[in-house]
This record gives structure tokens, sequence and C-alpha cells, in this order.
């Protein structure tokens, strides 16, 4: 199941698409962000919003602008769990260790829902 969420999530990426189980809060458009971790293991019954890379390698920063300092690299086929989104069009990202693990542009990023 695990491999299986992982495809669902690289793919629905590279489409830029919105995974949602049919009747779910996704699918009516009232769901709540979830928390995760970037190689999830992901339960049945659950949602969650991950953030992964459009293209090459993204910085995650100590804060939402370039002028933080760099905190870590996330390159394509990775994902990090969505926290929210800044004034300015950052978003807050975590992952299994860390709610808080830095900030990712969204102009080079894509947010992911996915349901099981």
């Amino acid at each position: 199941m695990r491999t299986l969420a992982r495809g669902l999530v690289a793919a629905a990426a590279t489409c830029g698409l919105l995974l949602a189980a049919p009747g779910s809060s996704a699918a009516s458009g009232t769901g709540a962000v979830a928390a995760g971790a970037t190689a999830p293991a992901l339960a049945t019954g659950s949602c969650y919003w991950l953030v992964t890379p459009r293209g090459g390698a993204v910085n995650v920063r100590s804060g939402p602008g370039t002028s933080y300092r760099i905190v870590s690299v996330v390159y394509p086929g990775q994902r990090l769990f969505y926290r929210w989104t800044t004034a300015n069009g950052w978003y807050a990202v975590g992952d299994e260790g860390l709610w808080l693990l830095g900030y990712m542009s969204s102009s080079v990023t894509w947010k992911v829902y996915l349901c099981f």
C-alpha cells in the first residue's frame, strides 16, 4: 500500500491533479489539512496535503522568502506535508519528525491532496 501511495502522489504531482476518494471531504471541497510525513505511512480513511517540486530541486527556507537561509533541499519525487500558506504565497511544510521544517515557494511546487 505504501508503494502504491507514493506512486499515486508522484503521478498526481506530475500532472498537477487533486486526488480524493469519492464522497470524501476533499471531493466535496470541504477538506481540512491533516498532518503527515515525508514518506507517509498512509492509513485507509486518511487524507493528506503534500507539497512536491514542479520540476527541479526546490529550496526549503527558514522563513517565507528568498532572503531567509536554506535549511534543506527537496528534489523531484520527494514530498513534504503542507501546513499552511503564508500571506506572500509560500507554503509552510513539515515532515515526519518536524511539524514545521520550513517554507517552500508556491510558484515552484505543487500542492496535492491525497485520500485513501
